[in-house]
This record gives C-alpha cells, structure tokens and sequence, in this order.
C-alpha cells in the first residue's frame, strides 16, 4: 500500500481520474444525442406507407344488423339468472333486460374461466 506517494500526489492523481470518468461520460451521452438525432432525421425522411389500418379506418364500417328476438320466456330467464348471481352478491339494484346478444359459444365460457383463475389470487 506504500507507493512513495505524498498525500497531495494520491489526491491530484484522484482528481485526474474522477475528472477523466466525467469528460468520458459526457463525450458518450453527446455522441449518443448525436446518433439519436440522426437516426429521427433518417427516419422522418423516409416515407412509411400507408398501413392496412389506417386505408381501414378510412372506410366507413358497414352497419351491423342486429337481431331482436321477442322470446319472453327466454328473457324472463335471463333476469332470473341475473336477479340471483346479483342477490347473492348482496345487490338491490332493479334492472330489466331489454336485449340480449348471443356469444362465439364456448369461448365465452373459457374466458369466464380465465378471468375467475386470474381474480381468485
């Protein structure tokens, strides 16, 4: 540990070196601002072509039909249902199902099952 060195050496030799770190780090974050800059410049002058989505966008959806079925039964089942998962949920709330629009079949029920494994922890 004994170098010869005087105190006013080591602490000089230290200063050169902290001073040497800084000017280091401050020549990469300017060449880094340098390439950063240019890269937007390259990329703003090439042209990107028009994605699918936005030539989509630009056409107006068609209009879906929707289909009202008046199947009192099946409505009246349908708030049942709802009437008891909200009672046990302790919700009063009154409600009244006007429509009702069939899902993709058992993808619903796998997502329900998703959802209820992902909220149970």
């Amino acid at each position: 540990m004994n170098s010869g060195l005087s105190l006013a050496e080591k602490l000089a030799i230290a200063g050169e070196t902290t001073a040497l770190g800084i000017v280091v780090v401050f020549i990469c974050l300017v060449l880094l601002i340098v390439v950063i800059t240019l890269l937007s410049v390259i990329l703003k002058e090439r042209k990107k072509p028009e994605s699918k989505l936005e030539k989509a966008m630009e056409k107006p959806l068609p209009e879906v039909p929707t289909v009202q079925v008046q199947d009192d039964e099946l409505l009246a089942v349908l708030t049942a249902a709802v009437a008891a998962a909200m009672e046990s949920e302790g919700s009063s709330t009154p409600f009244v199902i006007r429509s009702y629009k069939k899902t993709g079949g058992s993808r619903a029920w796998n997502r329900a099952g998703r959802d209820s494994q992902i909220t149970n922890w």
